[in-house]
């Protein structure tokens, strides 16, 4: 995998944050689609939720996740394991005034916190680049 894919694959998650992520529950995965608010150059990607969420209690049981970012002809796949973060300081670097609608205490809200997702593997799809087949980026 060139530099220069994973740069591309990089600018394509900053530039498309809509995301759908899956968790596990008694063995089914679960689907949901969610906002990434940060990828970073490794392909670790944050999500804002709820600490009441039925996907932070999910990841809580069993942390591998899977993450997907598409558009018509580009997927991107990020499987990797989540944990919850809860520490203040990224939690406010983090935090986007849009979302006060959902915690109206901003980024100290206590049912505000963090996604992680570190990547164990994550892949490429171009469907217009006349391959079928998938790039590795991790």
């Amino acid at each position: 995998m060139t530099d220069d894919i994973k740069k591309l694959a990089l600018e394509f998650i900053r530039e498309h944050p809509n995301s759908h992520l899956s968790t596990i529950e008694d063995g089914k995965p679960r689907i949901r689609v969610m906002h990434c608010a940060r990828c970073d150059d490794d392909f670790s990607v944050w999500f804002a939720t709820s600490g009441k969420s039925n996907k932070v209690r999910q990841i809580n049981a069993n942390p591998n996740v899977a993450t997907l970012f598409f558009e018509e002809t580009k997927v991107i796949r990020i499987f990797g394991s989540a944990q919850v973060i809860d520490d203040q300081a990224v939690k406010s670097e983090l935090w986007e005034d849009e979302w006060k609608q959902y915690w109206s205490d901003g980024p100290k809200d206590p049912d505000y916190v963090l996604i992680k997702v570190t990547p164990n593997e994550a892949d490429l799809m171009d469907l217009t680049s006349g391959e079928m087949g998938t790039q590795k980026l991790v």
